[in-house]
């Protein structure tokens, strides 16, 4: 019993570090973790920033896509950076098929109408098209017939990842060369993502949809 007391300091002194140890650990990820969910962020979207879009054969873009990635489209045709935009039809609500509203369809035709873009330089390819692995083998019929090499893709930033992943896989074995363009929102930014709803949404949703994707696919 007597040469245990002398143990006692030491286990304390231990325990003391120890704890020092795992404080100043976790003092490191608190100031840290900011820089690593930027740093995150950005190895996670796919494509270059618009302005640094590459020429291409056409824009692709969905009549569903939100109001910023389909105007962003019509941005990089009047930019020169794609001659045409290409839109597939998106999936119609039982109110537009009972003539009450408007399909997004016929919106973003006035839409385009009111942007200038002629009708030699626009398409509506594909017919209620619902999901992202029904839109691209569409593209891809689209771009065969056409003799396309290069299209561009806008999506939602955390989206161009799965995009990007579905398009290699559909377009570059027919030799064409697909590249994703992010397209900020007006809801969160990567730079501060992890602070709304709407970015966390965004990014918990995207990382259950690419493992779909990709044990599916």
């Amino acid at each position: 019993m007597p040469s245990a007391e002398p143990a006692r300091p030491v286990r304390r002194r231990r325990l003391a570090w120890i704890l020092a140890v795992l404080l100043a650990l976790l003092a490191a990820l608190a100031a840290a973790h900011r820089p690593l969910l930027r740093v995150f962020a950005r190895a996670w979207i796919v494509g270059p920033a618009p302005e640094a879009a590459p020429r291409a054969d056409a824009v692709v873009v969905s009549a569903g896509a939100r109001p910023e990635v389909f105007q962003q489209a019509v941005e990089l045709w009047r930019a020169g950076t794609a001659p045409r935009i290409i839109v597939t039809r998106c999936e119609t609500k039982p109110t537009d098929r009972a003539g009450i509203t408007t399909p997004l369809v016929e919106h973003r035709r006035r839409w385009l109408d009111k942007a200038g873009v002629p009708e030699s330089a626009r398409e509506f390819i594909g017919e209620e098209i619902r999901l992202l692995s029904q839109e691209m083998p569409v593209i891809r019929a689209w771009a065969a017939t056409n003799q396309v090499r290069r299209l561009l893709l806008p999506a939602e930033p955390f989206t161009t990842r799965r995009v990007a992943w579905l398009a290699r896989r559909q377009l570059t074995p027919l030799g064409m060369e697909p590249v994703t363009i992010p397209v900020p929102g007006p809801h969160y930014a990567v730079t501060n993502w992890w602070r709304t709803k709407e970015g966390l949404l965004a990014m918990e949703n995207e990382w259950a949809l690419l493992a779909y994707y990709r044990w599916n696919h």
